[in-house]
């Protein structure tokens, strides 16, 4: 039995069905409330996931949802970026803003809501430790091209070995070859083939 099978029992679903009662369509704070009963095994995504594969009807998750901002903080977000112009990251306004209220994924979201994005610090590209040094990056682009040269190789020396191999065949059709190659022939008709 799975992992999802074994969750999701008819025990936890009847449960499931008894806190929802009769709503149609689901709400997101009740979706939330009945996964809260269920136990940390459940997420609302869980909950309203297994309630749309029982057909019942669930409010869009993402329509409830609530801005994590009120008017009045987001009105005061907007004069503080404003005000600090190009000043601050969206991680340093998260850390200045409101004692650190807001996470900068939060501060960016609103931001974009309120189209203030371009009044914010372009935040600085971390440099990635490279694994290479440069010259073995160099010795790597080599073997590269060496690989590809093998790959041609292979190539010609297969149409070659199959040109030779068609014109045995042919010689053998009018017994011009020994009747000792008749193996070698089927063993090399089953190399074509393949």
């Amino acid at each position: 039995m799975t992992e999802k099978a074994k969750k999701w029992s008819d025990e936890t679903v009847n449960k499931l069905m008894s806190l929802i009662g009769g709503q149609r369509p689901v709400s997101a704070a009740t979706v939330e409330s009945a996964a809260h009963a269920l136990g940390d095994d459940f997420t609302p995504r869980s909950v309203a996931s297994k309630l749309r594969q029982l057909e019942v009807e669930v409010a869009s998750m993402a329509k409830e949802k609530t801005s994590a901002f009120t008017e009045d903080e987001g009105a005061e977000l907007a004069e503080f970026v404003v005000n600090n112009t190009g000043e601050y990251t969206y991680k340093q306004i998260a850390e200045h803003f409101m004692n650190g209220k807001f996470t900068p994924k939060q501060i960016q979201g609103k931001l974009l809501a309120l189209e203030l994005t371009g009044s914010v610090k372009p935040a600085e590209k971390v440099e990635v430790a490279r694994t290479y040094t440069d010259a073995e990056e160099v010795s790597l682009l080599a073997w590269q091209s060496v690989v590809h040269l093998s790959k041609i190789l292979l190539v010609l020396l297969t149409r070659l070995f199959l040109v030779f191999v068609v014109k045995l065949l042919a010689l053998r059709a009018r017994a011009k070859l020994p009747r000792f190659l008749h193996r070698k022939q089927v063993m090399l008709k089953r190399a074509l083939i393949l």
